[in-house]
């Protein structure tokens, strides 16, 4: 099982592989370089359920998007993001954080509040799609590509 520098790297693998796709096949879809950090964001997001330097790096954004949501008196929003940070300290390592379903439910989630904040871009919704890329490539690097459709 790969640590963090592993998914990492995968994150950084399926990132160029997607890169290329977008470079060849959507080049109206504006900055990469924006990109990576979403794919490697990804990459660590489903090992958040144990302590590891993505938790803590999770929680760092967590704390900064907290205090940028209640600046702007955003005090639901806020509120919903402090009480969906407690989730990885409620389950189990390897349970819902490796889950394909959660994640389209967490990037979905995450985009719809980010809509309700102010207004979504292409540009997201790119970025929501690579996020979901480097969490499957975290998946699948846990799993092998069988177990991980399970």
């Amino acid at each position: 099982m790969p640590g963090y520098k592993g998914h990492l790297a995968g994150g950084v693998g399926i990132y160029i592989v997607l890169a290329w796709i977008m470079v060849h096949y959507a080049p109206a879809y504006g900055s990469l370089v924006q990109a990576l950090p979403w794919c490697l964001a990804g990459a660590l997001f489903p090992d958040l359920d144990v302590k590891s330097r993505g938790q803590n790096i999770f929680y760092v954004a967590v704390f900064v998007l907290l205090v940028l949501l209640m600046l702007a008196q955003y005090f639901y929003y806020a509120a919903l993001v402090g009480t969906a940070a407690l989730l990885p300290l409620l389950v189990r390592h390897r349970g819902l954080f490796h889950r394909l379903w959660f994640i389209f439910f967490v990037a979905l989630g995450g985009i719809g509040i980010f809509g309700m904040c102010v207004r979504v871009t292409p540009v997201a919704v790119g970025n929501m799609l690579f996020f979901i890329a480097g969490a499957v490539s975290h998946l699948w690097l846990d799993f092998g590509l069988r177990r991980m459709f399970r």
